[in-house]
């Protein structure tokens, strides 16, 4: 049975009451057989608080494992945004502007235009497809985990703060992505359990119905018990009781005087 199919089984409120009727009725017979004590029926607890325990731990694996599928949805969405916003900010740093610039400014110092030049050569490396392959884009990750190293080569102030501006996007972009496959593993775990684990409302209403029919059983052994007492106190009543015979009294004749 798929999820769906498991789940309006689980949640059909027709037969989990029809379930819990059985449950209750055959587990008040099945005890009543063999269990002629207060002790024994108090031992009952034992199994009703089984289930419950185990009815519980399925509705929170349920309950956790939707939440993740929640998270993990969210997660993707939120990295797919960071995506676009490394590519957004690597395609402006690899437009043309800059070389066009730094071809025809006619700065004092010969260094710094070089510089401007050859930032603007290597800012074509952070020029990607936004739907690039995954080895490609493996290979950019690569080079993007550079780009807070690169700094440290340059003097240009509109170089390092385009380096910076990308650094900043790709550490958000990692965290993002870091947090994504935490979630993704933690969905996998909490997918290991079977698509049974939907039937927990069965677990709830088994535990019910067992512990309805320990109260049941034990209200019928207190009603036996004072009925047998009564019993017995009546037994006791007719054997402690004067006996009445059932002979004539002879009357002695009287003597005239």
């Amino acid at each position: 049975m798929d999820i769906p199919s498991v789940i309006a089984y689980a949640m059909d409120p027709i037969k989990l009451s029809v379930f819990g009727i059985i449950v209750f009725f055959a587990s008040l017979c099945f005890f009543s057989r063999f269990i002629k004590t207060d002790i024994g029926w108090k031992r009952i607890d034992y199994f009703w608080l089984l289930f419950g325990a185990i009815g519980l731990v399925a509705a929170c694996n349920v309950v956790k494992k939707d939440w993740y599928e929640t998270q993990v949805s969210l997660d993707r969405g939120g990295v797919e945004n960071l995506w676009r916003n490394v590519v957004s900010v690597g395609a402006k740093m690899g437009s043309p502007d800059m070389c066009a610039s730094a071809v025809i400014d006619a700065r004092p110092i010969p260094s710094a235009r070089d510089e401007r030049i050859r930032a603007c050569t290597m800012f074509e490396q952070y020029v990607i497809d936004r739907k690039a392959d995954e080895l490609t884009r493996i290979r950019f990750y690569d080079a993007l985990r550079l780009a807070g190293a690169l700094k440290t080569q340059y003097k240009d102030p509109e170089v390092i703060n385009r380096l910076t501006g990308l650094e900043k996007s790709f550490d958000e972009l990692s965290k993002a992505e870091k947090e994504l496959r935490n979630h993704e593993f933690l969905l996998e775990e909490a997918k290991g359990s079977r698509e049974f684990t939907y039937l927990f409302p069965y677990l709830f209403v088994l535990a019910v119905a067992i512990r309805l029919a320990k109260v049941r059983g034990e209200i019928n052994l207190s009603n036996r018990s004072r009925e047998k007492q009564k019993a017995q106190a009546a037994l006791t009543t007719d054997a402690t009781a004067p006996v009445m015979s059932a002979e004539p009294v002879a009357i002695p004749p009287s003597t005239p005087s």
